[in-house]
């Protein structure tokens, strides 16, 4: 495999962006900093583009194997989905919190339907990530592969921490942070958010190529043993 895919790579690459993105509210004026960040900027846009990117390269990567792709694919179109705030395109509200389903006045059919696609969607989810866990069991995270698409799970827990980070420091000191620390986080959260495909991207690319000698061992990769 190409060296530059190796894990170590990809992790200082991954470290390097996330550097680069703190001088922002320097190099930018607030209204800059809005629009860059906000749903229709750059890095919302490019988000979007990079989850449908890697929903298509799963399965067509699916139909040579592993099946287990195509629920992959499909929780990626799910993150593009998400992304152009289409959970929220029908509802007005997110189909995954209650209070659409407990305060809305919306019928009990149009609920009950809603509720259906997002019981689907939380089962691929599931399935996407027992998958991995399984994965992990059989030894995986010696492959580069699993090491990055660790990576990019580790980062989306960041990013969550990131989201509720102002807030909670408003609710635990009733004070808000200073306006640059505010434009930082908001800074991380997007741009952190972004990389997110593409480290899954790598991780998929390192998969199929067989990244380490580990993922020769067996007959069937990891990945793809039920």
């Amino acid at each position: 495999m190409d060296s530059a895919l190796r894990f170590r790579n990809i992790l200082i690459a991954e470290i390097i962006y996330i550097v680069l993105l703190v001088p922002f509210p320097w190099l930018l004026t607030k209204h800059e900093m809005q629009w860059v960040f906000s749903e229709e900027g750059p890095f919302e846009v490019l988000s979007a583009v990079f989850w449908a990117a890697l929903g298509l390269l799963c399965l067509m990567t699916a139909k040579q194997a592993p099946r287990r792709l195509i629920p992959c694919g499909i929780a990626a179109f799910v993150g593009c989905a998400r992304e152009l705030d289409l959970h929220t395109a029908i509802t007005g509200v997110s189909i995954f919190k209650s209070h659409y389903y407990l305060k809305t006045p919306a019928p009990v059919a149009e609920k009950l339907l809603v509720g259906l696609l997002a019981l689907a969607i939380l089962a691929v989810l599931v399935d996407v990530v027992l998958a991995g866990v399984r994965a992990l069991r059989q030894g995986a995270l010696r492959q580069d592969w699993m090491l990055t698409a660790a990576l990019a799970f580790v980062t989306t827990a960041a990013t969550k921490v990131l989201d509720k980070l102002q807030s909670f420091v408003h609710d635990f000191t009733g004070h808000w942070l200073p306006q640059i620390y505010g434009l930082i986080i908001n800074a991380l959260e997007e741009g952190v958010e972004m990389s997110l495909p593409l480290l899954f991207i790598v991780a998929l690319v390192q998969y199929r190529r067989g990244a380490t000698s580990a993922s020769t061992a067996y007959s069937t990769p990891a990945f793809d043993r039920r």
